[in-house]
């Protein structure tokens, strides 16, 4: 070792970058392996961290512990060519034992040290069982790479006619590493394969309605924060399901190895958890209290099903944003069923082939905070004023209809219609339709929207009725041929649906 060599110290950014590269790669690779899907990877300093990945699919031992196979691998590699090849620049091996040796050591190191404020793999691969061998692992690599450096110094062919070194300098050490990386991965991959039980007592959770699916956990002394995330939202999830048992049919989830803790700020977490179309995310704002309230969500992207709150081990207060698919009575006759809407005063009958889907607040303004509420205050105040059933939306084949009351004027609270293209390459002549609704006669107006390259084909008519109802018919097609077939085949549907439209006084909200 020279003094000068400690110069290379001011390049440490661009070791970072190369390091922080393997140790996400580590992740994004292994999650591949087992059919996971990269939703972000970036290696880059963003938002207070050197790097991160995030990836949808199974959270085992093999996938958090890759990062730190690939630097007991990285070191071999890199260790075997350092000791064996002639280098004539002693900048260049320098370089290599700094990527390939010193790095690996400080990713190592630096993730098995104690950190009580922030949860990071190596406090996830404990959490997993696995405490004995997690420990044997993170302690052999440290001192393997100590000794590992230690012989580059003072053995390494640095150039030409520099005698070689004994081959046992460079065999002993490879030996060792090949031997820990390859019980290391087999005990890995058996454990991600067949993942051990969490130490947890499973107990029914009570509800006023039953629940088929999903159980509660029962916190014990040895549980871990993510432990704790996954009681909590066990619990939101069972409470929802029992809730709304036909909106939210949420059967047959595979909890094991599925959900994930994790952190990019160290004073907050989150939590999530995919199966099917249904997507659960939870968020602490104050991770270094695992225990208390965090916000909870659970989403179908297919159904429109929202549900959001906020939940502890005791405690579950939550409302539904969007009622999402409105559940329906099977029909073999062919009739048609009624749709009723008692918050907003009105309903109607639609075929059973369609589909009607409720929404509800999607965002608010800061004019529309109350004065001495907060931006998370106002807007459960406004899902809880409003209702789940905000905006009606009626879906058949690719046309819709789009009722949307006054209080929702201007998209004052979510976009409750088609927003048709306002932008060169378009073609938009007019269109209009005369429909009947309750006993008044209406004139629906509004546009048939052509891409001129080809494509596209779409179309969006409106109309205010006297209620004070907010109307919007149309469809969105791909082709010509598509759209013909809407005018002829599906229109007249849309236009006997809103036939059918019938207002009544509201109900007390």
């Amino acid at each position: 070792m020279r003094w000068k060599d400690l110069l290379w110290g001011l390049a440490y950014p661009v070791y970072q970058v190369i390091g922080t590269f393997r140790h996400e790669a580590g992740h994004a690779l292994a999650a591949i392996a087992f059919g996971g899907a990269i939703e972000e990877f970036v290696f880059l300093p963003t938002k207070g961290y050197w790097g991160y990945v995030r990836w949808e699919g199974p959270r085992n031992l093999f996938t958090n512990g890759a990062p730190y196979l690939l630097d007991l691998l990285t070191f071999l590699i890199f260790f075997v060519i350092c000791m064996r090849l002639p280098f004539r620049r002693r900048w260049v091996w320098l370089n290599l034992v700094i990527i390939g040796a010193v790095s690996p050591l400080i990713n190592t190191a630096y993730n098995y040290r104690p950190n009580p404020e922030r949860v990071n793999d190596v406090d996830v691969l404990l959490g997993d069982g696995n405490a004995i061998v997690v420990h044997t692992y993170f302690v052999l690599t440290i001192l393997l790479y100590l000794a590992g450096i230690y012989i580059l110094f003072t053995r390494a062919k640095i150039h030409g006619h520099q005698p070689s070194a004994s081959r046992a300098w460079t065999a002993v050490p490879s030996m060792i590493g090949i031997v820990l990386l390859i019980s290391t991965c087999s005990s890995t991959l058996l454990s991600s394969v067949e993942p051990k039980e969490r130490q947890v007592v499973e107990t029914p959770t009570p509800a006023s309605k039953p629940s088929p699916v999903v159980h509660s956990v029962t916190m014990t002394p040895a549980m871990t924060p993510e432990d704790t995330y996954e009681a909590i939202f066990r619990q939101a999830v069972s409470h929802v399901a029992g809730e709304y048992p036909q909106r939210a049919p949420i059967q047959d989830l595979e909890w094991e190895g599925g959900f994930h803790a994790g952190s990019r700020d160290p004073d907050t977490m989150e939590g999530e958890f995919a199966a099917g179309d249904w997507n659960f995310r939870l968020f602490d704002w104050d991770a270094a209290d695992p225990s208390d309230a965090v916000d909870v969500s659970i989403r179908n992207p297919v159904t429109f099903f929202t549900w959001t709150g906020s939940a502890t081990l005791d405690q579950i207060n939550g409302q539904l944003r969007a009622g999402g698919l409105v559940p329906e009575p099977d029909s073999s006759t062919g009739e048609w069923i009624t749709y009723t809407n008692s918050r907003y005063g009105y309903r109607f009958t639609y075929p059973i082939e369609a589909d009607v889907i409720e929404h509800g607040v999607d965002w608010i303004e800061d004019t529309d905070i109350p004065e001495g509420m907060d931006a998370r205050e106002a807007r459960r105040f406004w899902i809880q004023e409003l209702g789940p059933n905000l905006c009606v939306q009626v879906a058949l084949d690719d046309a819709f209809i789009w009722f949307n009351p006054p209080e929702n004027f201007a998209a004052r609270f979510i976009f409750c219609q088609h927003l048709g293209p306002n932008a060169p390459g378009w073609s938009s002549p007019e269109r209009s339709e005369v429909v009947t609704i309750d006993g008044g006669e209406y004139l629906l107006q509004g546009r048939e929207l052509i891409k001129i390259d080809g494509g596209d084909h779409d179309e969006a008519l409106s109309v205010e009725i006297s209620s004070g109802m907010h109307v919007q018919v149309g469809v969105t097609t791909d082709s010509e041929e598509d759209y013909e077939r809407y005018r002829e085949d599906v229109l007249p549907v849309l236009l006997a649906i809103l036939e059918t439209f019938e207002p009544f006084p509201r109900s007390v909200n």
